[in-house]
Order: C-alpha cells, then structure tokens, then sequence
C-alpha cells in the first residue's frame, strides 16, 4: 500500500535441519528449508522493513534469498498485507563442517566448525541436529578469527563449546548460549573485544580458564546458579566490566580471574569461598568495595593489588594467611584490623597503602616481611606486639609520618632499611633480645633525636644503621660492645659519645661528618677504620689511652679533622694507607710519632696545608713516606736513616732543602713540581729513573746533578727550567737515546761533569 509503512516482526523457527543461516547469502554451497512465522504491524507511510526475532534478541536480518515458489522476497509482494502469516523459507548455506563421533553413550553426533565459510559472514546460526542426528558440540578453534561475525545463536541441545571456538572474533557483539551447555572451554571468547554482555547456561558448573579474557566491552554477565568455578583469568582485561553478582554456589575463583578488570567496583564474595587466589582482582582500579565471607581462610599473592579505590574493607576472623603483596598499592585503605589467626605480614603486603593512618596488629604476629608497610606514608603509629619475632628489610621504610614505635620485647631482629627515611620519627629504645640490626635500618629519620639500646642489648649490627640521622644527638652504647659498625653515625648531629671500655673497633666511615669536638679511644680498640671520623671539622682533641692497643689507622681516618697537632700512638703499625689518614686536615701544624712506634710505613698523602713539622723518633725503623703533596708551609723534613723512599712533595711552595735517602731508587712522576722555594737537592747515586715532570717549576734550584746510574729519563722532567739554571750530568756525553727531547726544558745541559 502505497504511502504507508509496515514493519515486519519474525521468529525464525527452523524445522528442518539446516547447517547454517546465511542472512547475507554469502559463500553458498547449497540451500536448506525452514519456516519463517512472521508477524505484521502498520506504522508508517514508507517501505516495509523486515526484523526478526532469535531467542529472545532482535537482529536486522537481511531478505533472504527465496521464498517458496513466490521468487523474491522484497517489500513488494507483501504490499497491503496486514495480518501474521507463515511462509516457507529457503536459506542459503554458509559452508559449515560437521564432523561426525560416535561413542560414549551418546550415540552418533556431529561438531561443528567454520570449514569453508565466508570471512565476511555477520551472523551464525548453530543448529540442534544435522542428517537426522544430534550436533553437541562447537569444535575446539571452530570460529577462531571471524572478524566479520557480530551475532551468534545457539539451538537448543548443544552441550559442549570447545577451548577457543570463539577466539579473536573481534566484532561479536551477541551470543546466545542455550542452557543445554554444560561445557564452555578454555578461552572460548578470547579478544573478543565488542561482546558487551553475555547470559551464560543454567547448568553451566565451571567457567574455565581464560573464557572471557580481554573482552574490553564486557559490561555485564549473568553467572548462573549452578556454577562453582570461575576459573585462571576467566575476565581478566575486562575493563568495561562494572559489577558481577557472583552465585552462592561458587567454591572457586581462579588466579587473576578479574584482574586488570578497571571499572569493576563492587565484588560481594559468597559463603564458602576458603580462598582467594593469586591477582584475583589486581589492578581493579574503581573497585571501592568487597564483601568477604566468613569462611575466608586466606589471601593470595597479589590479590587486590593496586585496587586504589578500596576504601572499605573487613578481614574476617577466621582469616589465617595474607599473600605476598596482596593489598600493594591500595592507596585508599584508611583503617585495617588483621585477625588474631594471622602470623606473618608477607613482603610487601600493605606497600603503598598511602592513605593507611591505623592499623592493629594482633598478638600472635610473629613476622613482617620485606616492604610489608613501605611507603605507607600516612601512618602515624603502630604498636607492635610483643609476640612479633622480626621484622624484615624495607619493613617501613618511608613511612614519613610514623612518630612513634614500640619495638616488643622479644623482637630479635630488624632488617636492612627496615625504617630508613621515617622522617618524623624522634625517639628509639632498642629492646635487649634483637640480635641483630641490618644495614642503615634507621638511616636518614632525619628528626630522630635519641637512640637507647637497653642494658645487655649486643645485636650483630650492619653497616650506616644511623646514617644520616642528621637529628641525633643522644646515642647510649651498651657496656659489651665490640665494634662500631661502618658508617653508623656518620651524618648525624652527635657532638659527644662515651664509647665503651670494651670496644675494639671503630669501622670505616663510622662518625663520619659528624660535629664530635672531643673523643676518648679505649684501649681495647685495635683498628679505627678508613674515614672512620672525616670531616668531623670540630674535632679537635682525642685522646688514646696510656695502654693504647691501637695497631691500624685506615686511611682517611682523621681527614678533614680540626686537629692542630696529631700524635700517633707507639702501638701503631699502619697508618694511613694509600690515602693519608690526615689529609686535608686545614689547621694541622704538627705531626708527632710517639717514642718506641712501630711504624714501618709512613703511607698516604697529608695535603696539611699549615703543617711545618713532623716529629720522627729516634730508633724509627720507618723505611717509607709516601708523600706531602700540598704541604705548602713544611719547609724541611729531618727523617730516620731506616727510610728507603720519599714520596711526592708536590706544590709543597715553601720547601727549602731536601735530603733524598741514600737508598732511593727512583724520583717519582711530578715528586718536586711546583716546589717553587726549593733551592737544594741531592739525588743519591743510586737513583735510576728520574719520572715525568719530577721538578718541573722548580724555579729556585740553581743547579742539580745527575749521577751515571740514571738510565730512565722522564718526559718534561725539568720542564719550566731556564737557562739560568744548570744541569750536570755524569756519564754521558751526550743526551742518550732513550732519554726523550723535551726533558731538561731550556735549562743549560753540562755533559761528563
């Protein structure tokens, strides 16, 4: 009728057996019958549109391409019709493949799977029989790939979805499932990425692995009633997925089964769930709430990592394990009350709960682990029970407004870092069971003021457990202790300590930095470590017991140091090593060896730019003096017989005379440069190799020979000499080979002196 508009209202209802739909009337190979009941309603005065009904979802089909005898089926013949009618309808195949099976008490029956069908086919229809016998199954990959297919309906009597059928198909935006289905397999709809919402089978039991994983516009899903598995990742990457009703049937969720599932904010876990497993629902960014059951028993590994909405949230009491890493991240958690079945706080379980302020821990606690509350930025306090055993590296570490904590009586160790950068914490009692204390586990609480270990308190303590603490004042030793450990002090605001009677060793870097003014050595200390008190620039006395033990100085040990004089004790064998246990001490004037030193090696660089004197014994078995580079006041240096080598004199600007040992071998590299005031010199005869640059800038040495025994000339040797100052040299008469061309300068050369 002309001016007027029908639409067409069809449920397909096929009584025939037909291998597939194809609306479009793609990739035929041939045709099947079935009928179509159509229903008629006038709405408007345009062409007539046909729709049609499958199981309940309303889908455009396209005309198919026969009916009956009547030809064509288009909006002409069907002008001025206006009531139901049914017709016979003959569709065109779309190259299905049916494997048949027979076995296993269910007799012969077919799979099915995309065989030869069109890649740009929009709709599948999967039938119930084919040649008089039962289809049951979709085979495992059977649509894999179909990026064309949008719809899919299932008839009624299909039993089994193979792993996979569905995967990657990633226009599928509906797929009716009959509630024949008992089996749907592994990663069925994989990538599926438009499938929006999904009705799955009544007696559906177990959702296996991975079935809806990354279908980023799953909005909704109904579970049913019956199920009691949600298996591995099952809609992991679901991030249009707001909220799930999960059955009270369920026994089981899987690992990561929501994880990555963004937009999910509300999770009500049923009665009889024993365990959540590892990265349930990690990395749920939006969900706020999770009700958990009170038959709970434990938390996986990483199970609601990163759920930085999480807000509201109650352990049950019967709760006996927390997993690794397991809130991490949740950055909106205020409160926590753990159970009293909980023993352990695992590595990094609360790490980064930044809004966390109070959390009660419960007696029967015996350990936290490693990062279990690093980062947790707004607790203020924590009391820690007395059952609590050890708590492990980086345990609270920047927790920046922890002011207070409780260390329990029978804690007997703290590990590395444990509560590094607690910036506002002020006090610390250190109770007498630890054994041992990790490395910098207290370093940088920069407003800690005091540290007490109680009587008796002999932990094996690690390296800068103090470092940094640029606050601490007040540091009580317990009476026992053995050795400072390296760096422990360094960097804080300690300006007097009282070491104990049995110390016998204070470690490299120890008080580094630190404002000491006055320390007291006992005598039982044998070793004082490299760095063990530089730049402690107030430090201006230290006194070494009368019965001094001291054997080893480190180097570096007093540099950058106040001193204005220093005296080694006698008991000393090593001092200084490859750098000068005194270097850069700026007011420094005098250096005195005690009689009676056992001294054998003068090592290291002093730099001492006021030094005018070092006191040497008489009876010194000193055969080595590395060097007074820097020295810019010594003016001359009286040393044993016994010494073998001097070393360097760089810059030294005031030095006047030197007398070189007689058993010296070899000038060093640069060992006179720029000793602008020297004006007198002996080189042994025994001396073979004179370095480079060895007096270069010596400008008051009028003249300086050489003896025969030198065979090794370095380049630039005399550099800066003029021709106002002379060389001698015995033995040659003329400049030999090996000797390179720029070694004397411009100074005047007298060869066979």
């Amino acid at each position: 009728m002309k001016g007027k508009r029908y639409y067409l209202y069809g449920m397909v209802l096929l009584t025939a057996v037909i291998s597939a739909v194809a609306l479009s009337g793609c990739g035929s190979s041939g045709t099947e019958e079935g009928t179509v009941t159509v229903t008629f309603c006038a709405t408007g005065e345009k062409d007539i549109v046909l729709t049609a009904e499958y199981g309940g979802s309303i889908t455009p089909p396209k005309v198919p391409a026969k009916i009956g005898n009547e030809g064509r089926w288009d909006t002409e013949e069907f002008d001025g019709i206006t009531q139901d009618m049914t017709v016979n309808a003959i569709y065109e195949t779309q190259g299905l493949e049916y494997t048949d099976y027979y076995g296993g008490g269910l007799g012969r029956y077919y799979t099915v799977s995309k065989g030869q069908m069109d890649e740009r086919t929009e709709e599948l229809y999967i039938p119930s029989e084919y040649n008089g016998n039962r289809v049951l199954e979709i085979a495992e990959y059977g649509f894999e790939g179909l990026t064309s297919l949008k719809r899919v309906v299932c008839a009624e009597g299909l039993t089994d979805i193979g792993d996979r059928a569905f995967q990657e198909c990633e226009a599928l935006e509906m797929a009716k499932l009959p509630d024949s289905i008992v089996q749907i397999g592994k990663c069925t709809f994989l990538r599926c990425e438009a499938l929006k919402s999904v009705r799955l089978p009544d007696k559906l039991t177990v959702l296996e692995d991975g079935v809806f994983l990354i279908c980023s516009s799953l909005e909704s899903v109904t579970l049913p009633e019956t199920l009691e598995v949600i298996g591995e990742n099952a809609f992991c990457g679901c991030i249009s997925l707001e909220a799930v009703d999960l059955p009270d049937s369920l026994k089981e969720i899987g690992n990561n089964a929501f994880g990555s599932c963004r937009t999910l904010y509300s999770v009500v876990i049923p009665e009889g769930i024993t365990q959540i497993e590892n990265y349930t629902f990690s990395l749920c960014y939006s969900l706020q709430n999770i009700s958990l059951p009170d038959s709970l028993e434990s938390i996986g590994e990483y199970s609601f990592w990163a759920c930085t909405s999480l807000k509201g949230l109650v352990l049950p009491a019967g709760l006996q394990s927390i997993g690794e890493a397991a809130f991490m991240s949740c950055s909106s958690i205020e409160k926590l009350v753990l159970p009293e079945g909980i023993r352990v706080i695992e590595a990094g379980t609360f790490r980064g709960c930044t809004s966390l302020e109070e959390i009660a821990l419960p007696e029967g606690l015996e350990s936290i682990g490693v990062r279990g509350f690093r980062d947790c930025t707004s607790l203020k306090e924590i009391t820690l029970p007395e059952s609590l055993e050890s708590i492990g590296e980086e345990a609270f570490m920047d927790c920046t407004l922890l002011k207070e904590i409780a260390l329990s009586g029978s804690l007997e160790s703290i590990g590395i870092n444990a509560f590094s950068c607690c910036t506002s914490l002020r006090e610390l009692t250190l109770p007498a069971g630890i054994k041992s204390i990790g490395d910098f586990a207290f370093a940088e609480c920069l407003a800690l003021e005091s540290a007490v270990f109680s009587s008796g308190c002999l932990p094996n303590m690690g390296a800068g457990i103090f470092s940094g603490c640029r606050s601490l004042k007040y540091v009580a030793l317990p009476e026992g202790m053995t050795s400072i450990p390296a760096f422990m002090l360094e960097l804080t605001a300690v300006r007097e300590i009282s070491l104990p009677a049995s110390l016998e060793e204070i470690g490299m870097g120890a008080f580094r930095k630190c404002p000491l003014e006055r320390i007291e050595i006992p005598k039982n200390v044998m070793s004082i470590g490299s760095s063990a008190f530089l730049g402690c620039e107030s430090l201006t006395q230290i006194v070494f017991a009368e019965d001094c033990r001291l054997e080893n100085i480190g180097y570096s040990a007093f540099s950058q140091t106040g001193f204005r004089e220093f005296t080694i004790p006698a008991s000393v064998k090593e001092f200084g090593g490859v750098v000068g246990a005194l270097d850069s001490c700026a007011n420094l004037e005098r250096v005195i060896i005690e009689e009676g030193s056992r001294l054998t090696s003068y090592i290291g660089n002093i730099n001492c730019p006021k030094l005018t004197a070092v006191i040497f014994p008489k009876g010194l078995q000193l055969e080595t003096i590395d060097s007074f580079s820097g020295c810019t006041s010594l003016k001359t240096l009286e040393y044993p017989d016994t010494v073998k080598s001097l070393g360097l004199f760089r810059g030294c600007a005031s030095l006047e005379t030197i007398k070189l040992p007689a058993g010296q071998t070899e000038i060093s590299r640069r060992a006179f440069m720029d000793c602008t005031s020297l004006y007198s010199v002996e080189i042994p005869s025994g001396v073979t190799t004179i370095d480079d640059q060895a007096f270069s800038g010596c400008f008051s040495l009028k003249s300086i020979t050489i003896h025969a025994s030198v065979t090794e000339m370095g380049k630039n040797a005399f550099e800066k000499w003029g021709s106002g100052q002379t060389i001698y040299v015995e033995g040659y008469s003329q400049k030999p080979a090996n000797w390179p061309d720029n070694w004397c300068g411009n100074a005047t050369v007298i060869w066979n002196a």
